[in-house]
């Protein structure tokens, strides 16, 4: 039997231990352990496995090719395929197609998804209709997973969440991905974990391009294994990444327990909709480091600052993740990897050019981009290189790498 946060309080005064800060995860307590914590002074957390597992991925009911690569590199007990939500199909709907066992908050949040959206993607999907419903569609087919998980009951299970096009790369001997968790990860973690990454921030990733080819992969384990590293460390730079906001690690893989799933569709339901991979890292975080991350992110003040209260009614407050951090990790080094297929993404391939939504394969923007970025180099004097076989001419004059692969390294 759980506690709530009431009799949390109520025992922590019995045990003459009220100035002792209460972990996140303890209402998933039994009395005795709770006492027994009290007792310690805090010192004694308890250890508690996961009974259960389940290795998720999302995907969509066209794309045979993915799921089909996706098991190239699984091993162990086929995982099972949870249908997506296709943002094309949101396109010519009002509401989100879904199953009668999702709770009646979920529902009433999908009911209007257009509505649902948060501030700032309220501040460009106007103009982006399509790439607005690929973010709304991705959003909700994590959620789904999220609201499943809470309704199951189960604080104990551990619910692996990716997407088609990761790849995992695990030790051969233990290539079944729970066997690894269990094994390398389970007994670093403390007892309240809330959600772990698989993969490292999207950040260290855009770096490595800018600076120059790299080798595809991921690297091994260093000789004493995985370290796991807390997102409040604030002397670690993949931990920094999620703490700012800024180059948040993408949702091909993570592990998450239901105070985690909870705590995501409490802050859908307040916040709204919008880019999943921000929502999880925002959901997260403390009121004085989303302050903190606006002020050295100027860039991202809109996504880092938005609330879209009018999801669930006007000036609804949700206090923010405190104390949150200390229960989200990262793996390093990271044991997942999304390829860079953008032509498979709606959200990357739907760009707004001059004005209007446009397909990036699309050949009249193909013909604006070229003939702009002919007149940018004719106007500088110079002239524009790249191989037509990996680079492709943006609106700026510049090139965007189009390679396949996107590799992964240590955090270090």
């Amino acid at each position: 039997m759980t506690l709530t946060e009431d009799e949390l309080c109520e025992l922590a005064l019995t045990h003459f231990a009220d100035d002792i800060n209460i972990p996140v995860g303890a209402t998933e307590w039994s009395i005795e352990e709770a006492e027994q914590f009290f007792e310690s002074g805090g010192s004694w957390i308890p250890v508690r496995r996961a009974r259960s597992c389940e290795c998720t991925v999302i995907t969509l009911a066209h794309r045979n090719d993915r799921r089909s690569r996706f098991l190239q590199h699984w091993c162990g007990t086929p995982p099972r395929f949870a249908l997506a939500i296709d943002g094309r199909t949101l396109i010519n709907r009002v509401d989100v197609p879904l199953e009668a066992s999702v709770s009646a908050g979920v529902r009433r949040l999908l009911s209007h998804w257009r509505h649902s959206m948060c501030t700032h993607e309220k501040s460009w999907g106007t103009q982006q209709p399509r790439k607005l419903a690929a973010v709304a569609a991705c959003h909700c087919s994590h959620l789904l997973l999220w609201d499943a998980l809470v309704q199951s009951g189960d604080n104990d299970r551990v619910l692996f969440v990716m997407e088609d096009d990761a790849t995992l790369q695990l030790p051969a001997h233990t290539s079944y991905l729970p066997d690894w968790f269990s094994k390398h990860v389970s007994p670093q973690l403390p007892a309240d974990w809330a959600l772990v990454y698989l993969n490292e921030p999207v950040k260290f990733i855009d770096e490595r391009r800018l600076s120059g080819p790299s080798s595809d992969g991921i690297l091994p384990a260093t000789p004493n294994g995985w370290r796991i590293i807390c997102a409040d460390n604030i002397d670690h730079p993949a931990a920094q990444c999620v703490r700012e906001i800024d180059g948040v690690p993408t949702t091909e893989a993570y592990a998450l327990r239901r105070s985690a799933a909870k705590r995501l569709i409490e802050f859908s339901l307040v916040h709204g909709l919008g880019a999943v991979d921000y929502v999880i890292a925002k959901a997260f975080a403390s009121a004085a480091a989303l302050a903190m991350a606006s002020e050295r992110n100027p860039d991202l003040r809109g996504v880092i600052e938005s609330s879209g209260n009018d999801a669930e009614g006007e000036g609804t407050q949700l206090p923010m993740g405190a104390g949150m951090a200390q229960r989200v990790f990262l793996v390093d080094p990271p044991v997942a990897c999304q390829s860079n297929g953008s032509a498979d993404s709606d959200i990357q391939n739907f760009v707004l050019f001059n004005g209007t939504e446009m397909h990036v394969s699309d050949p009249r923007l193909q013909a604006l981009w070229l003939r702009k970025a002919l007149s940018n180099a004719l106007h500088r004097g110079s002239v524009v290189h790249g191989s037509s076989s990996n680079r492709q001419l943006t609106a700026n004059g510049g090139s965007v790498d189009q390679s396949h692969h996107r590799p992964t390294c240590s955090f270090d």
